[in-house]
């Protein structure tokens, strides 16, 4: 399993370069083509992200970095066209960096202390699932961090942010499909299908009765937030504040299980 330090050190090969983009172009098994460029590129991912700048390094984990910045190169594969003229590399660069400060920038109204709050909570939430084998309860997770429930939701409020589990990133995939934590994968699990729905479905058992009941209305359902919010009597907010911290128990219970 490549780790992202030996990923860096790849040397690309324009030949395989040219075979993915002729599969994933003229639809010759186009999925798997995407997936084979997606893991093509990982290294300039790493590239880019090892060229940030000491400011950027200091406001986000390595690890958190490079996760946004495969997120990019996703955005960046489906977006690229061999029309413009220009190679996919010289394009990239400045789309990956790009959506790397754009997410700085949506954070940036956190502080650093905030922002250390905040993965203190997200690795207290695996700890407490590795523990226990399932995702831990509200009141767990408080006895644990020493937050009040209106602190523990503030905080993920703040730095939490409003993705669908169904948002699409590429061909056929979601970020269902990539919402393991990138710290515990290697580079070509964290830009792949990680875990299959089926382990997604495993993990929904383990969601407290509300978690679920508003997974199903909005994903099998097909409710909007404010329909939600009505069935379930709270705010259009609070139905917000939950979804995020969906997000977070999901990723700390797959990744128990692919350790497993």
């Amino acid at each position: 399993m490549n780790t992202w330090s030996q990923v860096r050190n790849q040397i690309l090969d324009p030949e395989l370069e040219e075979k993915y983009w002729q599969e994933y172009w003229t639809g010759k098994d186009s999925i798997k083509a995407y997936k084979n460029l997606v893991e093509y590129y990982l290294p300039l991912v790493a590239r880019i992200v090892e060229r940030l700048s000491i400011r950027v390094h200091q406001q986000l984990e390595k690890e958190e970095l490079l996760s946004l910045g495969v997120v990019g190169l996703h955005h960046t594969v489906k977006s690229f066209s061999h029309e413009r003229g220009v190679a996919f590399a010289t394009y990239a660069k400045k789309r990956i960096r790009g959506s790397i400060l754009d997410e700085l920038r949506r954070q940036d109204h956190l502080s650093r202390n905030q922002r250390q709050e905040y993965r203190h909570l997200c690795q207290t939430i695996r700890e407490l699932t590795e523990e226990h084998g399932r995702p831990p309860t509200d009141i767990q997770i408080e006895e644990a961090t020493g937050l009040n429930p209106g602190q523990m939701q503030l905080l993920i409020e703040m730095a939490g942010k409003a993705v669908s589990l169904n948002e699409r990133l590429g061909e056929g995939m979601t970020f269902m499909d990539t919402i393991a934590d990138a710290k515990s994968q290697s580079p070509s699990d964290a830009a792949d299908e990680i875990f299959a729905k089926e382990a997604m479905r495993d993990a929904f058992k383990y969601l407290e009765t509300r978690e679920q009941q508003l997974l199903y209305l909005r994903h099998n359902e097909g409710m909007r937030v404010k329909e939600i919010a009505e069935i379930m009597g709270i705010s259009e907010g609070r139905i917000s504040q939950i979804y995020k911290g969906i997000i977070i128990k999901l990723r700390a219970v797959l990744n128990v299980e692919a350790k497993s």
